[in-house]
């Protein structure tokens, strides 16, 4: 069933997208400064989106 690309569908990725930019950039720094973030735990957090 291929549905017609509609404006909302559009910003909820663009939503998505950010959402997961942040939260990678997030990730970063507490693996920066902490270094006891599991990696697991960030894959397991962008599997959601996808």
């Amino acid at each position: 069933m291929i549905a017609p690309v509609e404006p909302v569908s559009v910003v909820f990725k663009l939503y998505c997208l950010t959402v997961m930019t942040l939260v990678a950039a997030a990730y970063t720094v507490a693996l920066r400064y902490t270094r006891t973030v599991s990696s697991d735990l960030y894959f397991s957090t962008t599997a959601v989106c996808v």
